[in-house]
């Protein structure tokens, strides 16, 4: 078994898998994400991702097996959903829809929050009571209640945000209990979907079947992949 008797000492990315991307990297990113908002949702995500709570936000893994199953990986998973929803918002509000960018970046990056409630590294990832018995969406919803409250986020806003993490998942057979109903959770919901399905083609493994561009049938994205070859240069 592994211990690690002085975490600050010893970091767990030393140890274990940790996310290719540069943790410096990425908290420079949520930074900036944060930094572009307006001041009410700028300043209530800046007091909420700080202390323990930011720790182990950066720290925990985005699950045990399905993606993003390392240290940093919630991280990771969600900058790449909040940069993608905000995105697909930046294209949605140029072509006329009503669409509030604020909301979209707090949502994204606020959608797995209570996975720092349903994850563990001990020091391998795994779940806690918790996250198996009550999940994520509903610890997310109500620990950011709470930190709304504390705060006095504005209700409508903090409706808004509210919204975005108990939809995300899209449909009510994946475990949201409500569809998402605003464009902001719209894209939010939609990116999530997007880099969840990216891992897995990123990290298929070649299949036993002759063919190593096709993955086997990969039971969570419910399809093969296709790593396909670009054509040789001065192909055809």
């Amino acid at each position: 078994e592994l211990y690690l008797l002085d975490p600050e000492k010893y970091p767990i990315s030393e140890f274990i898998q940790s996310s290719p991307v540069e943790l410096e990297k990425m908290e420079k990113e949520l930074r900036g994400i944060i930094g572009s908002c307006g001041p009410e949702v700028r300043s209530f995500l800046e007091k909420t991702f700080t202390g323990d709570l930011w720790v182990n936000f950066r720290d925990l893994p985005a699950a045990v097996s399905h993606h993003h199953a390392y240290v940093h990986g919630l991280l990771e998973h969600t900058l790449s959903v909040t940069k993608g929803a905000l995105a697909l918002g930046k294209t949605y509000k140029d072509s006329g829809v009503d669409i509030d960018m604020d909301i979209i970046a707090a949502g994204g990056l606020l959608h797995d929050l209570g996975k720092i409630e349903s994850y563990r590294l001990d020091p391998f990832p795994s779940m806690t009571v918790p996250g198996t018995v009550i999940d994520h969406i509903a610890l997310g919803y109500s620990l950011f209640s709470r930190l709304a409250d504390e705060y006095g986020l504005d209700r409508g806003t903090a409706d808004a945000i509210g919204h975005i993490l108990i939809s995300h998942h899209g449909r009510r057979e994946y475990g949201s209990p409500v569809i998402p109903a605003t464009p902001e959770a719209m894209v939010v919901s939609s990116a999530d979907e997007l880099d969840f399905i990216m891992f897995c083609w990123k990290t298929f493994p070649e299949s036993g079947n002759g063919e190593p561009s096709i993955s086997d049938f990969h039971p969570s994205a419910g399809r093969r992949f296709w790593r396909r070859k670009p054509p040789e240069e001065g192909g055809v």
